[in-house]
């Protein structure tokens, strides 16, 4: 069995759930969110993946992109543009609210960042 990868949170860094703003909870979600985009040579794969056959939803899709990917010229994967903490929003979510039902995670990551814009200008003014 492969080993589990893991990562830590300083307790000083632990803050309540982004969402209902309760208590810090013993068990919640880390999620990250990253801004990334596809670059020129997206739409010459996809080109390729379509003369091999395209989406189908037979299971072998991801085996035709894999294919397409290998002919391509400029098979261009996504690019994320910055692994920066200050630029990536970090969201904590407790498990009642993740497991409870739908959660906008683009209106919780507006409020974190207004919410630690503050704190920037702080920091750098």
């Amino acid at each position: 069995m492969d080993e589990v990868r893991t990562s830590g949170i300083p307790l000083s860094e632990a803050r309540p759930c982004d969402f209902c703003k309760g208590k810090i909870a013993p068990i919640f979600y880390v999620i990250t969110i990253k801004h990334a985009f596809f670059g020129k040579g997206a739409n010459q794969t996809l080109g390729m993946f379509q003369f091999f056959g395209g989406m189908q939803n037979d299971g072998q899709d991801a085996k035709r992109l894999a294919i397409a990917e290998n002919f391509s010229p400029n098979a261009d994967r996504a690019i994320v543009v910055s692994e920066d903490d200050r630029i990536n929003t970090q969201l904590f979510i407790c498990q009642d609210c993740y497991l409870r039902g739908p959660v906008d995670l683009a209106v919780i990551a507006e409020k974190r960042h207004k919410e630690t814009e503050p704190e920037e200008e702080k920091a750098n003014g």
